[in-house]
C-alpha cells in the first residue's frame, strides 16, 4: 500500500488538499470572535446625533483584543434586547461574559478600543 501522497494511494493529493482547506477556513471564520472573562460592567455611554445612536460598554475586565470595551448599532438586531440586558446587568452588579468581534471596531474611536457585541451572558 503506497502513502497518502503517492499516485495510486487511496487518498488522493485532492482530498488531502480539499480537507486541510476546510480546517484552515473554519479556523479563520471563528478568528474574529473573541471572548470577554466573566466580568462586570462598569458604565454604558449611549450617543446620539453624529455617533447615531451607538452605546458603549464598559467591564471591569474586557478581552485584551478590545481594552476600551465593546459596542452596539441601534440599528443591529437585538439591540433593545441587549440594552435590557445590560441595563438589569448594571443595576444587580451581575456577572456577566461578552462574545464579541474584535475586527468589527467602533469607528469613532481613534485607537480601535471597542469590539462589536454578538452576545451577552449573564450569571449569578
Amino acid at each position: 500500500m503506497g502513502r497518502w501522497y503517492e499516485k495510486g494511494s487511496q487518498v488522493s493529493n485532492l482530498k488531502v488538499i480539499i480537507i486541510l482547506s476546510a480546517f484552515v477556513f473554519l479556523n479563520l471564520s471563528q478568528a474574529s470572535v473573541v471572548v470577554s472573562p466573566i466580568t462586570k460592567l462598569s458604565e454604558i455611554n449611549s450617543y446620539s446625533g453624529s455617533i447615531d445612536g451607538d452605546t458603549l460598554i464598559k467591564v471591569d475586565t474586557p478581552h485584551s483584543s478590545c481594552p476600551g470595551g465593546y459596542w452596539l448599532k441601534i440599528t443591529d438586531l437585538g439591540f433593545e434586547k441587549n440594552i435590557s440586558i445590560l441595563l438589569s446587568a448594571f443595576h444587580t452588579q451581575s456577572n456577566l461574559m461578552i462574545r464579541a468581534n474584535n475586527e468589527s471596531k467602533w469607528p469613532h474611536s481613534p485607537n480601535n478600543a471597542y469590539c462589536r457585541i454578538s452576545q451577552i451572558q449573564l450569571f449569578r
